[in-house]
């Protein structure tokens, strides 16, 4: 009973990250992942590219994106993802490091490199 007990709070955990807002489509992944490690037997369930997927390209693409591996972004999932790209590049704004800290710098570099693969 107990160990009932564990897989249901293990799956009620990853439930309730599921429906936070504030989850990504990395996360999802992550967490989908989690779960076929831990239960070995939802693995045919919870693939990348289950059938429920409607898109796997476009939810793979994503989540490289978020996971900042977009240099590993396969032709499909670039053109997956093309309606996310800037159409213009003057909507990039002006970018300004003045007074940021180190961090504060790398960060924004990443994420300006990251809009750049959008345009």
């Amino acid at each position: 009973m107990d160990q009932l007990l564990s897989k249901f709070r293990d799956f009620g955990s990853v439930t309730l990250s599921l429906q936070r807002d504030s989850t990504t489509c990395a996360e999802v992944r992550a967490l989908f992942d989690g779960v076929t490690t831990a239960y070995p037997r939802t693995r045919n369930r919870l693939p990348p590219n289950s059938s429920i997927i409607h898109n796997p390209d476009f939810e793979t693409g994503v989540v490289k994106l978020q996971e900042n591996r977009f240099k590993e972004l396969t032709t499909a999932e670039s053109t997956a993802l093309s309606g996310l790209r800037i159409s213009n590049r003057s909507s990039l704004p002006e970018v300004n490091y003045e007074g940021l800290s180190f961090a504060d710098k790398v960060l924004k570099r990443h994420h300006v490199e990251f809009l750049k693969v959008l345009l």
